[in-house]
């Protein structure tokens, strides 16, 4: 901890006005001036690198040029200035500041502005447009602020900001006072979580501001600022809100007290005038905080914050033009004449009053409602987030300025790795917190998500460390006898549960199905336990190295991404990409030929079956069970998969282990294994999943669906059992060594790595292969899927399940046209919410329903838009209807702003999640991208490819695909029940 921290955090224990005075003491100290003057030297240097962003960089002037630069010179000077400091605030990463911020908004304001560059509402006989702007601003704000509800006359001025609002009031105030009650040393009561230009009121204006602790909530406490009125008080303050906490201060409360007393009541509400009434209106629970309460006697409220004016106007009202009269200032005897000003400024922009009197009547209620709605609903998102993310927590009750601390972490360290990442926030103390003030720029798609986003990816990146600590002397202490002592503590007979679940009968029997299947269990107990045999113990790795490594064609690095791309010179690729995602761990993914598209023709099922036998058959030298014991105590493993277009191995391991883990695929490519046992065992377990699937209205889907969409395709879907097993062991090592031997093998290694070594071994072991061939599809075999378009498909399920399934698809296309494929997903998922509202919610009809599409990696032009719905199969005709009526309504009416948004906006809180794992950056973006290459873009398009998604794009998708003239529907429903009367007759009796 430095010195000043260490100092504060002594001397904020004390009370407020002895900490002042104790503070400034201990400063004073030699050793500690010393060393706080050095860290306000780091500090300032810092600000003064911030600040002074272009020294040296640009064009400076410490006094007038002797030639002065040309117009277009210094506009594009500025015009640069500006590009660099927009991009900021545009995106949204900025608390408060720019409260609009919309390029048509900005544009109409600066239109205004040049009409009246020169008007100074000083000289109001040559422009009185400025009164007539000034005087309907007050106007408009005085009705919103309550003036129809109350019988006294409120009036005011347009100021230059809440500050000068703010002086203008405790002016009035003290001027009042000192008139009406000869009082010489006024005092002001505020809490202390009142605006500093209170502060700064006091100071320029004599008066002594009384500063009250809030209550737990961070609201004013009333029975604390009642005590602390005296005789010499000319005023009490509340905010609404308050700008660290963003809560609203009991004003009628507060200004009951001050009516009582007799003093003057000023409500700030510079910072929610604009929003507090919208949000009343809107169904929020939000105070009185206005005039209608008759002891609030003056309002301040920022029209250039969310009044959307350009910046440099605020409104101060008051009460009565009686009160209102000691804020100005008049001149009689100077002999320049008479002298009058309303406001501290003698001339005044009137271009400014002007700019807010366009914005005020270009928003109307409308426009202020629309705001505000959209304010608070991106402010509810921001809350429910953060109350998500664990070691953070909101204080108070705010709506939609959000302060946020911690009794885990160091708050300001998470605002300052949030500052890394883009955002700027605001820090606040007494206590330590963060706050963000939400504006029309959050509540673009997709930022409030990324702000949760990375503030939840800071909270983990600072506790891994502490959590590390915590947990390190539990592990230290774990021996093999604790670990063991508390396995058969788990497992002790006295609180087991016996769960047995199934379709079969067993109610025919003298016993319960309980004691049936007690005695079962009873039995196998009995039995006793035999210890496995021993298993030879084979090291691994066994294989030899190559002598000398692969030769690297080329290398590159994709900088921005942190992806580097190895091309060996037999034709193996390799990607590398470190990550600090997820420490100690370490994704591996090897692939070659081109899957089930190269499936023969008379071989169906066989990839199914291949996969199945790999994964049981171990390695050449080591059956499974050896391999599982070579590997135990490692973290390295590595399955095999027949994917549509690719065969693949995939593995993962911990950092340590990454050499160990190629050596684990290099095997499996070097030293195979196709066994007799894993056949055998890979067809009992085909057997009893088919059995299962064919009993499942689920499994109809897979069985025969698939198939049927595919146009009878035998590469897609499941095959019969005996179908599956007609395929011959010799097959299976034919097609997958023969696919090994193609081009294009490809190796993607992401993780917590040291990339250098990474392709020093790749190279030492995947470099070394044999060069691969053209690739082995057989130029004959011009088998494609093809859609049954108009297709229907009726398929009975041997089930005791009572409920159908109905599957209605549209063809679409393949996933190579990326933006393409993103907008039918966002289709997808607005289709799922109509089904959910109309065919759950309103017709009661369904338990389960939704949409998505699938589009081919293999396939070119091929891909599904399927939806389905869990029905009772006697109105499966309606529920087709209602699912093509949703169809038709998106295909010829689109869809709405709000529906894309719903969709959109989690989306992009997935996208943002996916981004920082290893397994997107392995499984989406490097896998395959090497026959692939687009591929390594669409990680960078992603986000904003769904954030800029409109309304426009997916009608035009929906209009595209969702054709009912062409959809192909499907219903796999449960077969009659056969069941026996009293006399012993059989009867079919249909499920419903």
């Amino acid at each position: 901890m430095d010195i000043q921290k260490w100092i504060e955090k002594i001397v904020y224990q004390l009370p407020e006005g002895v900490s002042a005075r104790v503070f400034d003491a201990i400063k004073d100290i030699p050793i500690v001036r010393k060393a706080i003057e050095k860290e306000m030297d780091a500090m300032m240097a810092g600000i003064r690198d911030s600040i002074r962003p272009y020294a040296g960089k640009m064009p400076e002037f410490e006094k007038l040029p002797e030639n002065g630069m040309s117009r277009e010179a210094v506009v594009d000077m500025m015009a640069e200035i500006q590009e660099k400091e927009s991009g900021k605030w545009e995106q949204g990463f900025v608390s408060g500041a720019v409260y609009h911020g919309d390029k048509d908004h900005i544009d109409f304001l600066n239109r205004v502005y040049a009409l009246h560059s020169q008007s100074n509402p000083l000289h109001a006989d040559i422009w009185p447009s400025a009164s007539k702007y000034e005087a309907e601003v007050v106007a408009m704000t005085a009705h919103m602020l309550g003036a129809e509800r109350t019988e006294d006359a409120i009036c005011g001025v347009v100021s230059s900001g809440g500050t000068e609002s703010i002086l203008l009031a405790m002016k009035t105030y003290r001027d009042r006072a000192h008139q009406q009650k000869k009082i010489r040393r006024p005092e002001i009561v505020v809490p202390v979580t009142v605006h500093a230009a209170f502060d700064k009121a006091a100071q320029y204006f004599g008066i002594k501001i009384v500063h009250v602790p809030v209550r737990r909530d961070f609201t004013a406490d009333p029975a604390a600022m009642k005590k602390a009125v005296n005789r010499n008080t000319i005023a009490m303050v509340g905010s609404a809100p308050c700008f660290p906490h963003g809560v609203v201060d009991p004003i009628g409360e507060l200004s009951e007290i001050a009516r009582q007393k007799g003093i003057g009541f000023h409500t700030d509400a510079c910072l929610g005038g604009f929003v507090l009434p919208w949000a009343e209106k809107l169904g929020y629970a939000v105070p009185a905080f206005d005039f209608r309460l008759p002891g609030v006697t003056s309002i301040s409220a920022d029209t250039h914050k969310y009044g959307y004016a350009a910046k440099g106007t605020s409104v101060i009202l008051y009460r009565g033009s009686k009160l209102r009269r000691y804020q100005y200032f008049t001149v009689t005897d100077w002999p320049g004449g008479l002298y009058f000003s309303p406001t501290f400024a003698g001339s005044r922009p009137g271009a400014l009053s002007a700019q807010c009197w366009a914005a005020m009547a270009a928003m109307g209620e409308k426009g202020y409602l629309d705001a505000t709605k959209r304010i608070l609903q991106t402010a509810d998102e921001i809350k429910k987030g953060i109350e998500k993310i664990p070691d953070v927590y909101i204080l108070g009750d705010p709506l939609w300025v959000i302060a946020f601390g911690s009794d885990a972490l160091n708050i300001y360290q998470v605002m300052e790795q949030m500052g890394e990442k883009g955002w700027s926030l605001n820090g606040l103390h007494k206590p330590a917190c963060v706050h963000i003030c939400v504006t029309l720029r959050h509540t673009r798609p997709g930022v409030a998500m990324r702000f949760l986003n990375d503030l939840n990816q800071d909270r983990v990146l600072l506790l891994a460390d502490t959590r590390q600590a915590l947990f390190q002397p539990v592990v230290d202490s774990v021996t093999v006898e604790i670990l063991n002592k508390a396995f058969k503590e788990a497992w002790s007979p006295d609180h087991r549960l016996v769960l047995v679940t199934g379709n079969a009968d067993l109610k025919t029997s003298e016993k319960s199905p309980e004691k049936r299947i007690l005695s079962v269990y009873e039995k196998s107990s009995a039995q006793a336990v035999e210890a496995p045999a021993e298993i030879e113990a084979v090291p691994f790795p066994y294989l030899e190295k190559p002598d000398e490594p692969g030769t690297i064609k080329s290398k590159e690095q994709i900088e921005d991404l942190g992806i580097t791309r190895v091309l060996f010179e037999n034709g193996v690729t390799l990607f590398v990409k470190k990550t600090d995602f997820r420490s100690n761990e370490v994704l591996a993914a090897l692939r070659f030929g081109n899957g089930r598209q190269s499936e023969p023709r008379h071989n169906e099922g066989l990839a199914e079956i291949s996969q199945r036998v790999v994964n049981l058959s171990g390695l050449g030298a080591m059956e499974i069970d050896q391999l599982r014991v070579a590997l135990a105590g490692t973290n390295a493993r590595v399955s095999f998969s027949v994917e549509e277009n690719a065969f693949s191995f995939s593995g993962h391991a911990v950092s340590n282990e990454t050499a160990l883990l190629l050596d684990l695929l290099y095997a499996h490519i070097k030293d195979p294994a196709y066994r007799k046992s894993a056949y055998s065992m890979a067809v009992r377990q085909y057997e009893r999943q088919h059995e299962s699937l064919s009993h499942a209205i689920e499994g109809g889907l897979q069985l025969k669906g698939l198939r049927f969409l595919a146009g009878g395709d035998t590469r897609f879907g499941l095959p019969d059992f005996e179908t599956l097993a007609g395929n011959e062991l010799s097959d299976i090592e034919t097609w997958i060594e023969r696919e090994k031997k193609t081009s294009g093998m490809e190796l993607a290694v992401v993780g917590d790595i040291d990339p250098d070594s990474v392709i020093t071994l790749a190279a030492e072991l995947f470099g070394t292969l044999s060069p691969g061939s053209a690739s082995t599809l057989d130029q004959k075999d011009d088998r494609k899927p093809v859609f049954p378009e108009k297709g229907r498909l009726k398929h009975e399920v041997p089930t005791r399940m009572d409920r159908a399934l109905l599957v209605v698809t549209y063809p679409t296309t393949d996933i190579y046209d990326i933006e393409n494929s993103r907008r039918l997903s966002i289709l997808s998922d607005i289709f799922s919410d109509r089904m959910r509202i109309r065919i759950r919610d309103e017709l009661g009809a369904t338990y389960s329903q939704g949409s998505h599409n699938l589009p081919s990696r293999a396939y070119r032009g091929y891909g599904l838009f399927i939806t389905h719905a869990g029905i009772d199969q006697h109105i499966a005709d309606k529920i087709e209807g209602e699912i093509k009526k949703i169809a038709k309504d998106l295909k010829e009416n689109g869809v709405s702003e709000d529906e894309l948004e719903r969709a959109v906006k989690p989306m992009l809180a997935g996208i943002t999640d996916q981004l920082r794992t290893n397994n997107y950056w392995l499984n989406t973006v490097l896998r395959g991208a090497a026959r692939h290459p687009a591929q390594i873009d669409w990680s960078r398009t992603i986000f904003m490819d769904y954030a800029s998604m409109k309304v426009e794009d997916i009608n035009e998708t929906a209009a595209k695909y969702l054709d009912n003239e062409i959809a192909a529907t499907m219903i796999f429903y449960p077969a009659k029940r056969k069941e026996t009367d009293a006399t012993g007759n059989v009867k079919e009796q249909e499920t419903k």
